[in-house]
């Protein structure tokens, strides 16, 4: 789906199965994996791949702009892996007219 479809998605719903399926796609990986906790996993999601893709920020800031009170003006979280998600919440709130600081 590219972005000017993305962007005319009005249902959360929608939006939030689209998002499931971008994290399929190409977040989600089989394998054998060695976790920072020292354990051993088949499996490996990388959030990171979602959150840094356009059309998955496109899709995180909507669906988190939409669960924000509307008096909210900042956002935050841990560096590094907050820092694209909390970015497309502000952009995303600036296209619709809520100033929103990171």
């Amino acid at each position: 789906m590219d972005a000017t479809a993305l962007a005319s998605l009005t249902d959360i719903a929608q939006l939030r199965h689209y998002l499931l399926d971008l994290f399929c796609q190409v977040a989600y990986r089989e394998g054998d994996f060695l976790l920072s906790s020292g354990q051993r996993s088949t499996y490996y999601i990388n959030g990171k791949q979602v959150t840094l893709h356009p059309q998955g920020a496109l899709a995180v800031g909507r669906i988190l702009l939409s669960m924000l009170p509307a008096d909210t003006q900042a956002v935050a979280g841990l560096t590094l892996g907050a820092d694209p998600i909390v970015t497309a919440l502000s952009v995303v709130g600036a296209t619709q007219a809520r100033s929103i600081a990171p």
